[in-house]
């Protein structure tokens, strides 16, 4: 299967990056420098999420009583019936990504589906 063409423009640009030395593989750079970078590069992929999605910002409490912010994501028209979910837990490493580096992510998946 061939790529996205806008994928396969941002894999050249990083691709680019990596060879001219602007930019420094993940791996290479301290966990400050990684998680600026990858918020950075996030929004480059989808800077118009769909408006037609709401988002309400919660906490959830783990086992050990920790607090974890999350984001419930509803299509506008959604009312206040029940309806299914998808528990999207992003990537990272528990280093890197963000409830904002993958916000327009979960807008798409959203707006596509009946949750």
């Amino acid at each position: 299967m061939a790529l996205h063409p806008d994928l396969a423009a941002f894999l050249e640009l990083v691709e680019f990056g990596r060879l001219t030395g602007r930019s420094l593989p993940m791996h290479a750079m301290d966990v400050t420098q990684a998680r600026a970078e990858f918020e950075g590069s996030s929004q480059v992929l989808d800077p118009s999420p769909p408006g037609n999605v709401t988002a309400s910002e919660l906490q959830i409490t783990a086992r050990d009583g920790a607090r974890l912010a999350a984001r419930l994501y509803r299509q506008g028209n959604a009312g206040a019936a029940l309806q299914p979910v998808i528990l999207y837990l992003h990537g990272g490493g528990y280093v890197v990504g963000s409830l904002d580096s993958h916000d327009s992510v979960c807008r798409r998946l959203a707006a596509l589906g009946e949750f």
